[in-house]
């Protein structure tokens, strides 16, 4: 179950930076920084409350949240391609 939890911290940064995106408030060269920031405090947050989250410290946790919001990034980029696509046919 380990897997799961890192995961669930991506998906939720992933959505989180999908509306800052679409806020249009925040400049989106910070985005891959706030979503580093929430994905630590959940990190941290998932290492009190979750008894399977697979870091044992708080320094191992803050680094995985952090990791996992960066993940979310590189996720939504390597789906931007999909996006673009689903676009153009929908335009057609």
């Amino acid at each position: 179950m380990e897997i799961v939890e890192v995961g669930a911290i991506v998906v939720i940064c992933l959505f989180i930076g999908m509306w800052l995106k679409k806020w249009n408030k925040i400049d989106n060269n910070f985005i891959p920084h706030i979503l580093g920031g929430i994905g630590g405090i959940f990190g941290i947050v998932a290492l009190y409350t979750m008894p399977d989250f697979p870091a044992d410290n708080f320094i191992s946790a803050l680094a995985s949240g952090i990791l996992s919001g960066f993940g979310a990034v590189g996720f939504h980029q390597a789906l931007k391609p999909m996006y673009k696509q689903a676009d153009k046919s929908d335009d057609g």
